[in-house]
C-alpha cells in the first residue's frame, strides 16, 4: 500500500472518529441523520479509494507480469543467440571445409558425408552415434547409408525400419521419434530419395538442436543430389 493511500485512510478514520463533535445538524436535517449522512459519505469515499487502490494494484500486477514475460523472452533470446554463436564455427566445417574435400572418388564422397554426420552427432546432438540414411520413397529401399560412432559401447547396430522413417515425415518438428530413436527428416518432401538423420533418444528430445540438425539434414540432401544423382 502506497504512502498516499495510507494518508487518505488515516484522514478518513480521523474524520469518522471526530465528526460527532462537529456535526450538529445540516439545515433542517436532525443531528442523528446528519451524522449518519456524514458516515455514509465517509464510507463512500473510503470505498472509492479502495476501488481505485485495487485498480492500481491490478495494473501493477499486469505490469509486473508483462515485465516477467519480457525478461523470460529476453533470457530465451540470449540463450538462443549464445547457442548460435557457439555453433557459428561449425558453419565453416559443414560448408567451406566440405566443399574443399575431394569428391571425385567413392571414398571422397563418403568422407564428405562422414564429416557432416560427425558434426551433427558429436557437436550438435552431443551423442555417441548416429545414422544418415537416404530412402527411395516409392519403393522404401535404402539407397545410401552412413554411420558414425565414437565409442565401442555406443553400438550402431540397432535398426529402425524404412517404413517407420517414412511415416514420421508428417509429425510435428521435435516430436519425431520411434523405437528409442530421434529422427530428423529432410524438409524436401517432394524428392524421390529423402534423407533421414537417426539419433539415440535423449531426455527432453532434441529441443534447440532440432533446427540446426534440420539444416544439416537438408544440406546432406543437397549434397546427395549433387554427388549421386
Amino acid at each position: 500500500m502506497s504512502k498516499r493511500i495510507k494518508t487518505i485512510y488515516a484522514l478518513l478514520f480521523v474524520a469518522l472518529v471526530l465528526h460527532p463533535h462537529f456535526v450538529d445538524h445540516i439545515g433542517p436535517v436532525a443531528r442523528p441523520y446528519a451524522q449518519s449522512s456524514v458516515i455514509l459519505l465517509l464510507s463512500g469515499i473510503a470505498y472509492a479509494v479502495y476501488r481505485l487502490h485495487q485498480r492500481e494494484i491490478q495494473k501493477s500486477r499486469i505490469l509486473q507480469e508483462g515485465l516477467r514475460i519480457s525478461e523470460e523472452k529476453m533470457v530465451e533470446a540470449f540463450t538462443y543467440l549464445g547457442s548460435v554463436n557457439r555453433r557459428l564455427p561449425l558453419l565453416k566445417q559443414v560448408s567451406t571445409d566440405l566443399l574443399t574435400e575431394s569428391k571425385t572418388t567413392k571414398r571422397g564422397k563418403k568422407t564428405v558425408f562422414d564429416n557432416l554426420l560427425a558434426v551433427a552427432v558429436n557437436s550438435i546432438a552431443q551423442s555417441h552415434f548416429g545414422l544418415l540414411r537416404f530412402i527411395e520413397v516409392n519403393t522404401g529401399r535404402t539407397v545410401k547409408e552412413f554411420w558414425h560412432a565414437d565409442r565401442e559401447d555406443a553400438s550402431p547396430l540397432q535398426r529402425v525400419g524404412n517404413r517407420e522413417l517414412l511415416a514420421l515425415r508428417e509429425q510435428a518438428p521435435n516430436r519425431k521419434g520411434t523405437s528409442g530413436f530421434n529422427v530428423v527428416p529432410t524438409s524436401d518432401k517432394e524428392a524421390t530419395v529423402q534423407g533421414f538423420l537417426v539419433l539415440p533418444l535423449q531426455n527432453g528430445g532434441l529441443k534447440d538442436q532440432y533446427s540446426f540438425l534440420q539444416a544439416l539434414v537438408d544440406q546432406s540432401q543437397l549434397l546427395y543430389k549433387y554427388l549421386f544423382v
